[in-house]
């Protein structure tokens, strides 16, 4: 660079120079300038080109440090895969010499055994050569010894001949004489033996005939003497066991009543009405069927009927007796024709048990008075909504729970427009695992039509909880709403496992959950009340009633309970009244909220009929689906409704234009 510095220096000068000498030397002070001029642009010049060659020689410095930064990685890399390949490589070499030793011992212990077998084999010979001579030898003096003893039999059956027949007819005779002597002998003596024995025998059977006969007169007289004797004896028996089980009645009587026990049921008898009637009736079904003894108090009228008193024994366990009036006392209300017996009452202080029942039915309740204590329709988007808000009290999982029929679907799709009329900036997934079924009235985007598809999509919401969690979601500020259809039925418990590890968790990542239970009974579906009380649930229908009985899993108090069980039967007296006459679309329904120990009855809004409209918010059919307005509007066929009973629960029939109700179940062609 310096070299170039002084070439446009000595380049300057040298043209000054020549203007100078070219003028003819008259005029210095314009040459200087000249040369001072050139001398600045000169500097000029090299500045700008030193800056622009500065510029270029850092870009290739940093090129080559990233170049070399790389190569050095990648050089460590290999330097690393190299001194990992070299420990394998001794480990391998290691096994081979260790293979090689073995195989050298193998070898050694092999050319041993053919050393051997080569032995083995010249000894067998040996052993088999000298086995075949051996047979031979005795082959050969087996055929000498059967050749002597045919010799010697022939020998000796030609001397038996000669002598054998005379001697042995000499004999004969002489045995045959004494055999003869002694068989006559023997006869003699046995005859007289025979009988002599005869007559002992004769004796003998008539003394024993004798002796049996004193014998049996004997025991005849015995047994009579005996059998009277027993029967004297077992009537003196039961007389003093008779007697013994009055006094020994007597006494514990006596000592039950000096203790404060209950012998018999104590009715009331000095008084007329059907209250005590009913009354001493409930005390006689559990004496009869239990053996309980109670003593009936008294009863009192109340505010909406009777009350009774009941006391117990001292020893009774009033638990257990709480539980028969529980189990019975649907029975005794129908058997007697009342309107309803509520469950016993166990005043903690006092050693009575409280039974309260209503014997006519009680006037419906006006609509002002219902409305008391049952939340209007206008409100119940908004009480839902506040319900998953853990900031209003509420918790970020919402359990609806029914039995088949109970209308979850069309309460979920209520809750969905809800979400997108008045919450802001929710994506709303919904996953229907029964797509396509005669009870599917949800006409909006889906997330999964299938099982595999559900619990995919349960997966890929947890999954986004999790990543937010860590920090690694990509999507973190998008609020989700996830609605899970036949959660308990269709779904794995796997899938409810990792449910009960996010349902309350979800609430710091913007996320919330709905899911919808075939049954309020949550113990045959794999679940908990202890699992339900980490969510708010909505009971729909026969699921209110469920909710009640389990009042203690829940939490409630007995006197919550009762009141609870007394506005369900008035508001249902007044649904009753107001859906007479109403088709099924435009009945009135409602459902029981419970969040934590506290519980609302809300008034259901009218089944939505039409597709669920975007607007703040908005249903996709895939996760962070988004339109150009981060909004997806979807144009969904509205299902004609039926034209003989006006049911929006309708399907397609057939090829031919034709639908089929699923409520009547009936086929009609739609008007154009």
């Amino acid at each position: 660079m310096k070299h170039y510095h002084v070439t446009l220096i000595a380049s300057s000068v040298a043209l000054a120079l020549g203007i100078y000498i070219a003028s003819g030397r008259n005029n210095i002070v314009k040459t200087l300038g000249i040369i001072s001029g050139g001398l600045s642009l000169a500097g000029t010049t090299s500045s700008l080109i030193s800056n622009r060659k500065l510029q270029e020689l850092n870009q290739d410095r940093d090129k080559y440090q990233t170049l070399y930064q790389t190569r050095k990685q990648e050089l460590d890399e290999a330097t690393s895969k190299l001194s990992n390949f070299s420990g394998d490589l001794k480990l391998s070499r290691d096994t081979i010499k260790g293979l090689q030793e073995t195989k050298k011992q193998i070898s050694s212990q092999l050319n041993n055994l053919q050393i051997k077998t080569q032995n083995d084999e010249r000894i067998i010979k040996e052993l088999t050569a000298k086995i075949e001579r051996l047979g031979q030898q005795c082959i050969d003096q087996e055929e000498e010894l059967n050749q002597q003893a045919a010799d010697f039999d022939d020998k000796l059956q030609a001397e038996i001949d000669q002598i054998v027949p005379i001697k042995v007819d000499e004999a004969c005779k002489t045995i045959i004489k004494k055999e003869l002597e002694t068989e006559y002998r023997l006869n003699y003596q046995a005859s007289e033996i025979m009988e002599a024995q005869q007559k002992l025998m004769e004796d003998i059977f008539h003394r024993h005939q004798a002796q049996r006969h004193q014998l049996l007169t004997t025991n005849d007289t015995y047994k009579q003497h005996f059998e009277k004797t027993v029967e004297a004896h077992n009537r003196a028996y039961n007389e003093l066991m008779v007697e013994k089980a009055q006094i020994e009645a007597q006494l514990n009587a006596a000592r039950q009543i000096n203790a404060g026990e209950l012998l018999t049921p104590e009715l009331i008898r000095d008084k007329q009405g059907k209250q005590f009637n009913i009354a001493n009736y409930i005390a006689n079904e559990l004496w009869d069927s239990y053996q309980i003894p109670l003593k009936v108090h008294g009863v009192v009228e109340t505010e909406n009927g009777y009350k009774v008193g009941y006391g117990y024994s001292v020893t009774a366990d009033r638990l257990q007796i709480a539980e028969c009036i529980k189990q019975n006392r649907e029975h005794w209300r129908d058997y007697k024709g009342i309107y309803t017996i509520h469950e016993a009452v166990l005043p903690k202080h006092l050693p009575v048990i409280e039974v309260s029942f209503i014997i006519d039915r009680p006037p419906v309740l006006k609509d002002d008075e219902i409305y008391r204590f049952l939340e209007k329709s206008s409100a119940f988007g908004q009480i839902i909504r506040d319900a998953q808000n853990h900031r209003k009290g509420g918790k970020p999982t919402l359990r609806i729970m029914s039995g088949t029929g109970g209308g979850k679907s069309l309460v979920g799709k209520i809750i969905i427009q809800e979400y997108c009329n008045h919450e802001s900036d929710y994506e709303i997934r919904l996953s229907d695992p029964l797509h396509g079924s005669d009870q599917d009235y949800w006409n909006c985007p889906k997330v999964a039509t299938d099982k595999l598809s559900a619990h995919k999509a349960f997966l890929d919401f947890a999954n986004e909880h999790k990543a937010r969690s860590n920090k690694k979601s990509e999507n973190s500020n998008q609020k989700i709403l996830a609605l899970f259809d036949e959660f308990d039925k269709q779904h794995s418990q796997d899938d409810k496992k990792l449910a009960a590890e996010i349902w309350t968790a979800i609430r710091h990542n913007n996320m919330r959950l709905i899911l919808f239970g075939q049954s309020s009974e949550v113990g045959g579906t794999g679940w908990t009340w202890d699992d339900m009380n980490n969510c708010s649930m909505l009971f729909l229908g026969d699921g209110i009633a469920t909710a009640i009985k389990h009042y203690k899993d829940i939490g409630f108090s007995v006197k919550y309970k009762n009141q609870l069980q007394r506005q369900y039967e008035q508001i249902k007296d007044w649904l009753d009244s107001k859906n007479d006459g109403l088709d099924a679309a435009k009945q009135y329904r409602v459902a029981m909220l419970v969040i934590g120990q506290d519980a609302k009855f809300l008034e259901l809004p009218p089944a939505q009929i039409e597709p669920v409209s975007n607007s703040k918010s908005w249903v996709v059919s895939s996760p962070f689906e988004k339109s150009e307005d981060k909004a997806i509007v979807e144009t969904l066929q509205i299902n004609p409704s039926c034209k003989h009973c006006k049911s929006p629960n309708t399907k397609p029939y057939g090829k031919q234009g034709r639908w089929r109700c699923n409520d009547c179940k009936r086929t009609f062609r739609p008007e154009n």
